[in-house]
């Protein structure tokens, strides 16, 4: 709920993020017949949808005998009370209840009746509906399956802060990617334009602050790569919770040398008229980013003189740029993980600059 001068008020109304899965994929000629079976006679009804992008493999053979299953558990949302799988292939494969589990086994409710090799896959599994219809796709002799799950058990990961902390709140430093080759900035504010009919109009802006949306892109190489992402978007809880975020831009050119104090002189490019209500800045140094408030910006002919509430601590020659510091929430409370294969996958994260 946007307020008359842009300020927000934001309720979260969910308990827990839902999940959703996907996906297209090929289906063995051994499997078509059973796959139309299925679609026909279960289409309405729940399904156990493996978790295919968190499956890693057995670190030691199951006995047939025993309840342990000895995988790592790390990085993958394996629950207690939740269901896995054991895979090798469509024809040969175990479900199993999970009862406990630590970083390195899974305890099931009951014995695991097969004997899986080291090459088997072990993954969770997560109870869901199709979201829409699937299609089928078919050629006469290959086929393919587009399916859209939307899982009917989801939960709240715990979560911890961000280690690196501004005013209370997160600051995301991980380096930004462009898509296609850019980084699309768009400034948005509120504009009311009053016509009165005779050809003359007025206009009016409410808003105390533009606001600056961005996507970006970002690149996971491994699974622990995509669980801390994941983890993030479950502390942002979709649009709710806000967190810091600098341009990554050299949006202040500095002209100060020698030890940094409270007072920067920067290079004059109407910083002091333009940004008004722009406060926070980051400063990335040689040595990591550290993040300051402003407390003015006045005019030191032909410079800018930026004084900040504390002191810069740092050296001149040990500044590589100065970004603005923008306080941020996603723009969106659908975000999707792209899976590439090989534990790798990519995301676009849609963000807003915000007044509060």
């Amino acid at each position: 709920m946007t307020s008359n001068d842009g300020y927000e008020q934001r309720t979260k109304l969910r308990s827990s993020p839902r999940q959703g899965f996907t996906g297209n994929i090929s289906i063995p000629r051994g499997e078509i017949i059973p796959l139309d079976i299925l679609l026909y006679g279960w289409r309405i009804n729940r399904f156990g949808v493996p978790v295919s992008s968190e499956c890693r493999n057995l670190t030691s053979p199951t006995t047939g005998s025993s309840t342990i299953i000895n995988v790592s558990t790390e990085f993958a949302d394996f629950r207690v009370g939740g269901l896995g799988m054991i895979y090798i292939s469509p024809r040969n494969f175990e479900l199993f209840t999970i009862n406990s589990l630590t970083t390195t086994q899974i305890e099931a409710t009951a014995i695991i009746s097969t004997v899986f090799g080291i090459t088997a896959l072990v993954m969770p599994m997560r109870v869901g509906r199709f979201l829409s219809s699937p299609i089928r796709s078919t050629d006469g002799d290959n086929q393919r399956l587009d399916f859209n799950f939307i899982i009917t058990e989801n939960a709240t990961l715990a979560t911890s802060p961000s280690a690196v902390q501004y005013k209370g709140l997160d600051v995301f430093l991980d380096p930004p990617l462009t898509i296609d080759n850019f980084a699309t900035d768009q400034y948005t504010n509120r504009v009311d334009v009053a016509d009165y009919g005779t050809g003359l109009q007025d206009t009016f802006a409410p808003w105390l602050k533009t606001k600056i949306q961005r996507q970006f892109g970002l690149q996971f190489d491994t699974l622990e790569d995509v669980w801390n992402y994941r983890l993030w978007l479950h502390r942002r809880e979709g649009k709710l919770r806000p967190f810091w975020m600098p341009t990554f831009e050299a949006n202040m050119i500095l002209v100060s040398t020698g030890a940094l104090d409270i007072q920067l002189f920067i290079e004059d490019d109407g910083q002091d008229t333009l940004s008004a209500e722009r406060d926070d800045i980051g400063i990335l140094t040689t040595s990591g980013w550290i993040f300051r408030e402003i407390s003015s910006i006045t005019i030191s002919a032909p410079n800018l003189e930026v004084t900040l509430t504390s002191s810069a601590g740092v050296n001149a020659e040990d500044v590589i740029m100065i970004s603005w510091l923008g306080r941020k929430r996603l723009t969106s409370d659908n975000l999707q993980i792209n899976w590439n294969g090989n534990d790798t996958a990519n995301a676009v994260v849609p963000t807003t600059v915000i007044n509060n």
